[in-house]
């Protein structure tokens, strides 16, 4: 659906149910290629849902539909995918066209609330070749689905407004019939407006539609018109081809050529002059929807701005919440911080890893040393003892002369030694000891940074554990040499 689509004729039951209209949902049964959808929005409906019976016209309508607050779906013999009860009015705006009226009605009876009214449209047979219900029978069907039935005409009106620009106050309005035979056209249309009962409704209304606007049944007459013609001239030519063919036969047959060719050009200029009142009216109508094709992308631009507005209003209300930005300020020196005690974190732990490894050394050459002095302690206590075996009592030893004394001093040169590697060896218990507490402590805190934001990779874990099994493993072998050296001293007596 366009702007270039003409207004429907339904369009003035939107004008003359504008009251029942605003605020509401609406329901409608009928053609989704006409523009009954946006007259409705147009005034003040909040939402439209459009049944039509031809699937190809909903697809279409659906694929042309600007707007989210009008839906179309087919009109099946399983009724409306819609709750009961849904909405406020409905509009029929062909019921010959939607086939038999009692279903229709009991399924559109359905989707309406309590209070909701609802306004049927039949052709008047009088006045169409489709076919319809009659006055009394179109009012007995609506009555049997609702409370108060009231029965309308929807008649065309053709004339011109003689207006006095300068009068004061509203002015008083007169129509004068006196030109239309009767007072007043044949009705196009009946229209039995449904409801509950005390429904209130203007009894005379007057819409006024644009120039170009066409009815249906106009429209279809100058339709029938022009094929009228075109199978009036499709007729004079044939015969006029006959006649030809008798021409040399009789005057008289030449004089009724003459005559069907004066027809024929007649019925063509009838048929040129009907056709050039067809594209004048299209013309109009293309200007008129290019019009309110303009006004709808003002419209529209308007819209634009304004949701634009309003998303720099929520943009500066941000900008103003300086709670939200102490938050997040803090939360980024939380961060920090934690990566600076992670940072410090890994530095304590290479200063413990170089500790550990000079311990290491350290612990290798008082092994050394401790290796050592055992084998010259083991060498002196045996050439000592060989040295008291030779000064036993009836030996023939000889007194003890300079060279067991020099043994007896190397033996006590050796455990000064040892005592001094013994309390070396204590030394470094203590510092791996100091050195295992760093690590776990070390460890801990890299436990601790590894839960913030940018924590150390998992290979420093694994580097401290080994650290650790390697702390272990040092404290074990300095228990293995504490062992050897209380072994290696020498007993008293």
């Amino acid at each position: 659906m366009t702007q270039n689509d003409p207004i429907p004729a339904s369009a003035a039951l939107a004008a003359y149910a504008e009251s029942l209209i605003e605020g509401r949902r609406v329901i409608v049964f009928g053609d989704s290629s006409s523009r009954l959808a946006e007259c409705l929005l147009e005034r003040g409906a909040r939402l439209v849902h459009v049944y039509d019976p031809d699937p190809g016209r909903v697809a279409e309508s659906t694929t042309r539909n600007p707007s989210r607050n009008v839906t179309y779906a087919p009109l099946g013999e399983g009724g409306v995918a819609v709750r009961e009860g849904a909405f406020d009015l409905a509009i029929v705006d062909n019921l010959a066209a939607l086939g038999e009226p009692a279903p229709v009605l009991e399924r559109l009876k359905k989707t309406l609330s309590a209070r909701a009214a609802a306004l049927i449209v039949s052709p008047n047979p009088a006045r169409s070749d489709d076919p319809s219900l009659e006055y009394y029978a179109l009012y007995d069907c609506v009555a049997s689905h609702f409370d108060e039935v009231k029965m309308l005409g929807q008649t065309p009106f053709r004339g011109y407004a003689v207006v006095d620009f300068a009068e004061q106050g509203e002015p008083e309005i007169t129509v004068d019939a006196a030109y239309v035979p009767g007072g007043a056209e044949e009705p196009e249309w009946f229209v039995a407006v449904g409801g509950p009962e005390g429904l209130k409704l203007d009894p005379f209304l007057v819409v006024q539609l644009p120039e170009t606007t066409e009815s249906p049944q106009k429209a279809a007459f100058a339709q029938q018109r022009i094929a009228h013609l075109e199978a009036s001239l499709q007729t004079a030519h044939d015969e006029l081809s006959e006649l030809r063919d008798q021409s040399q036969a009789s005057r008289d047959t030449a004089s009724r050529v003459a005559d069907l060719e004066a027809q024929a050009e007649k019925a063509e200029k009838l048929l040129k002059a009907a056709r050039s009142d067809q594209e004048r009216q299209k013309r109009q109508a293309e200007e008129a929807a290019h019009s309110a094709d303009k006004a709808l992308a003002e419209l529209s631009t308007a819209r634009e701005e304004i949701k634009a507005l309003k998303q720099q209003l929520g943009n500066a209300d941000r900008k103003d919440d300086s709670k939200a930005k102490a938050q997040i300020s803090d939360a980024q020196r939380a961060r920090d911080d934690a990566l600076d005690d992670r940072d410090r974190a890994l530095d304590e732990l290479d200063q413990a890893e170089r500790e550990l490894k000079q311990l290491r050394t350290d612990l290798d050459r008082a092994r050394r040393d401790l290796k050592k002095a055992s084998t010259e302690l083991s060498q002196a206590r045996t050439d000592t003892n060989n040295s008291k075996r030779k000064q036993a009592p009836g030996s023939d030893a000889r007194p003890p002369t300079a060279t067991s004394e020099d043994a007896q001093a190397d033996i006590e040169r050796l455990e000064a030694l040892l005592r001094d590697r013994a309390h070396t060896i204590r030394q470094l218990e203590r510092d791996l000891k100091t050195a295992e507490d760093l690590g776990r402590r070390l460890g801990d805190e890299f436990g601790q940074a590894a839960t913030t934001p940018g924590a150390a990779p998992p290979d420093l874990a694994q580097k401290n554990a080994e650290l650790e099994a390697e702390i272990a493993t040092l404290k074990w072998t300095v228990q293995q040499l504490e062992g050897r050296l209380n072994e290696s001293r020498p007993r008293s007596g």
